[in-house]
Formats: structure tokens, sequence, C-alpha cells
């Protein structure tokens, strides 16, 4: 009897990454119609129609790819609670913090920090399979390269968003002393009997002067 042919590991990995890059594209178009529906519908929404959708695509998809259910009569109170905590609890969890990310800072910004589950999933791996773990140097390269990258991306954001605020301040100070009276400039004290900026007073004052002039001479 001929045994069916198995794919080779490169068809695999090449599977996995044309997979991998459709849920790529999936994920940002769910992640854009979360930031573009903010204002029609609001996160439980939005969370219970994810829940309604998953369930009509999924119970039936499970239950035509699967017959073999006896794995569930298996499964001891620590197996269901794994079930139930990883199926309603942390998928949940997960979906409500992205939602609210994406509705906060954009799916531009999310969508660079989603490159961290890489590290978490590896430190997963060493808590829940500590005979797992990477050892290929081009691997561990990449974690740290990641790591660095997204550290600095997000310093630099958070340094342009503090540079931003303080320039929004200093504006909101420049208009309000803008908006102040100013002090008006006091007039100079003026000798009795003269009227400031009067040219015809200055002259009849000169003139009397010199009417008493010649009068004192013909004394």
């Amino acid at each position: 009897m001929q045994r069916p042919a198995t794919a080779t590991p490169i068809a695999r990995e090449a599977v996995g990454l044309v997979l991998a890059l459709v849920g790529t594209l999936f994920l940002a178009s769910y992640m854009l119609m979360v930031q573009a529906t903010s204002h029609l519908l609001n996160a439980e929404q939005v969370l219970w129609g994810n829940r309604a959708a998953a369930m009509l695509v999924l119970i039936p998809l499970g239950l035509g790819m699967s017959n073999d259910w006896a794995w569930l009569t298996s499964l001891d109170a620590y197996g269901v609670g794994v079930l139930l905590l990883g199926s309603a609890g942390v998928l949940t969890i997960a979906t409500i913090i992205t939602q609210t990310a994406i509705r906060n800072a954009g799916a531009n910004f999310v969508a660079i920090f989603i490159t961290l589950r890489l590290v978490g999933t590896i430190l997963g791996q060493l808590t829940l399979a500590p005979h797992e773990h990477l050892t290929a140097p081009l691997a561990i390269t990449g974690v740290v390269l990641i790591i660095v990258v997204i550290s600095g991306f997000f310093t630099f954001h958070v340094w342009l968003g503090y540079k931003a605020a303080a320039a929004a301040a200093a504006l909101v100070r420049e208009q309000e002393q803008g908006q102040q009276p100013q002090p008006q400039p006091q007039p100079a004290a003026v000798p009795a009997g003269k009227v400031p900026g009067c040219a015809l007073c200055a002259a009849e004052a000169r003139a009397a002067g010199l009417g008493k002039a010649g009068g004192a001479s013909d004394h």
C-alpha cells in the first residue's frame, strides 16, 4: 500500500507564510473598521458583534472539520478551566483592550505594538513549555531587534507628544498675554495755565512775554 505524500518543510513554511500574510491583512481590516465605526458603535456592540460572527462561522466549520470529540469527555477540572479561560477570558480581555487602544490611539499606532506579541509568546513558552525555547542566533537577534525598535519608537513618540504639548501651552500663554490690557503711558506734568499740545496758547504766551518786556523798557 502506497503511503500518501506529505508536504516538505519548505512547502509547509510557504503555506504558513501565505496564511500569515492573509491573516495580517484581515487583522488590519478589522482594526481599521473598529476605528472607523467609533461614532456608530460602542465597545460592547463591537465585542458582541465579533462574538456572534465568530460563532456563526467557527462552530459549523469546527463541526465539519472534526468528528472526534472524545477529548472533551476526557478533560478534568483543570483542563476545563484552561479551556474556558483561553476561549472566553483571555480572548475577551484581549479583544476589549485592543478595541479600546485602537479607538484612543489609532489603528496605525496600535499596529506597531502588535509586533510585541512575538515577545509575549516567547515568554509564555518559557513558562508553559520550558523545554522548547529559542536557540537559533538569528531568531534571538530578531527578538532583540523588535524590542529595541519598539522601545525606540515609543520613546520618540512620547517625546514628540511632550514637545507638541509644550508648544501648545506656550501658544496659549502668548494668547492670554495678548488679551490683557496694556498699561497706558502717563502724560507729562504741565505747568499751571498751559494746555499741552496747543500751538495757539504757546504763541499767545510768547506775545505776552514780549509785551511785558517792551513796557518795562519804556519805563
